[in-house]
């Protein structure tokens, strides 16, 4: 990610366009953001694993998510007395759920790591929002590893004269982020999954936030805790920009303002990959300028951000490898330039892109005596009912009639692994339909 030579970027990818703003020396503004919401967002808060560096992180990261969207909520509502119109639902979900959890219900997925799992994109960060515009979904991680700004001491020469400068770069610390970090970044990160982009703000306003000499004027200006900065808040301008793009009466209520277009321009060399092959991505840059850049992402089935690339018009095709995972990638691409974006996807490893992750986890659980045959009933019922398989009538409950046979679990183990086809795995589900092994009934 690209940091300023002052401050801390909150690395949000969410504004995929921060990587190449030029912050404006005359007004403040928000820059817009591609990805809306059509309907009041459920938001998915997933208990984080333990850490015995840090006892207590997960109950304090929930809570402090539950603050904020509660801060957003009151906010939003103020002035509507009893009947609020601005309807954001979180469901916070514990480990233990965690594996049966229907992801299908959450338009936003909030999790928490101690650092980005993705080291090779050497970024330095509190939190990323990272939109899915295919699927309408968002992933947001928070980070609460501390962040700390170092100074590299920097020198070159140009003719006789000799120049030099401190560039500071910023460092995790291995310690736990303090409230401020945690609390701003979350606030941030929320904001983007509602619809906010970046708010800019002039360099000598900028020069004050960070020194503590002045108030931030909105939570979504892109700075994080290095000198002066200790208190982040929502304020009325990020309130009033949210009702400008959804209007007054909640975020379902109007079609959603949005200055971006969508242009074709991403290609893939196949629609399909085994779980080997290296993708080759190519995106047609014949209408770029010569100092136009674009960013391009790709998303693993998990939405988890595993490339980017930058984008221009002498650099326009790019290769990566799934790393063997199964399931449905996306591809999607922001021009800042022109406000225009685009998006695709590829299946690696068959038509697992039809079938939600969760529920080939679900499989590989159940095929390990982890979880009961009721939860895997379940996650067939599920995709009956999403009519990725397709066994009349088209409403169904389910009740055990005997004994699930051996082999279908171990068919389920196989597929989850990648051993057999996701259509020898549909198969077998509709064999235990159709020989009433598990009853199908209006």
């Amino acid at each position: 990610m690209v940091f300023s030579k002052i401050i801390i970027v909150i690395a949000s990818l969410a504004l995929l366009t921060c990587m190449f703003s030029v912050q404006s020396v005359f007004a403040d503004y928000f820059q817009d953001f591609p990805a809306r919401l059509k309907h009041s967002p459920v938001l998915c808060a997933m208990e984080p694993q333990p850490d015995s560096q840090f006892p207590g992180i997960g109950k304090e990261l929930l809570d402090k998510t539950n603050y904020a969207v509660m801060d957003w909520s009151d906010k939003l509502n103020q002035g509507y007395g009893k009947h609020p119109s601005w309807n954001i639902t979180l469901i916070e979900v514990p480990l233990a759920k965690q594996k049966t959890f229907d992801n299908s219900k959450c338009d936003v997925t909030i999790n928490y790591f101690k650092k980005p799992l993705n080291q090779q994109l050497e970024f330095v960060a509190a939190g990323v929002t990272i939109p899915n515009f295919e699927e309408g979904k968002t992933r947001i991680e928070i980070y609460y590893d501390g962040i700390q700004v170092l100074a590299k001491y920097t020198q070159w020469t140009v003719g006789e004269n000799t120049y030099y400068t401190y560039i500071p770069y910023p460092v995790y610390t291995g310690f736990l982020a303090g409230d401020a970090q945690l609390d701003g970044a979350i606030l941030h990160e929320i904001g983007h999954s509602l619809g906010l982009g970046h708010y800019i703000v002039p360099n000598d306003e900028l020069l004050k936030i960070i020194h503590g000499q002045e108030d931030m004027p909105s939570i979504m200006v892109p700075t994080e805790t290095a000198v002066g900065v200790t208190f982040f808040d929502i304020t009325t301008l990020d309130i009033a920009e949210l009702k400008s793009i959804y209007g007054l009466n909640g975020f379902g209520s109007q079609v959603p303002l949005n200055q971006y277009n969508r242009l074709s321009v991403i290609e893939t060399d196949k629609d399909a990959y085994s779980a080997k092959d290296a993708i080759s991505v190519r995106v047609d840059t014949s209408n770029f300028d010569d100092q136009e850049y674009a960013q391009l992402m790709t998303l693993d089935p998990e939405n988890k951000l595993i490339d980017i690339f930058e984008v221009s018009k002498s650099n326009s095709t790019f290769t990566f490898s799934n790393e063997n995972q199964t399931g449905k990638y996306y591809v999607e691409l922001i021009d800042p330039y022109k406000d225009l974006y685009d998006f695709t996807s590829f299946n690696v490893g068959g038509a697992s892109a039809n079938i939600p992750l969760w529920v080939k986890n679900t499989a590989k659980w159940w095929s390990n005596n982890q979880i009961h045959d009721s939860d895997f009933i379940r996650a067939v019922q599920y995709l009956i009912n999403q009519g990725i398989i397709t066994v009349p009538p088209s409403q169904v409950t389910f009740t055990p009639s005997q004994q699930i046979p051996a082999w279908i679990k171990n068919n389920a183990g196989w597929w989850a692994n990648g051993q057999i086809s996701d259509d020898e795995f549909i198969k077998a589900i509709q064999y235990l339909v159709s020989s009433g092994i598990i009853q199908a009934s209006p």
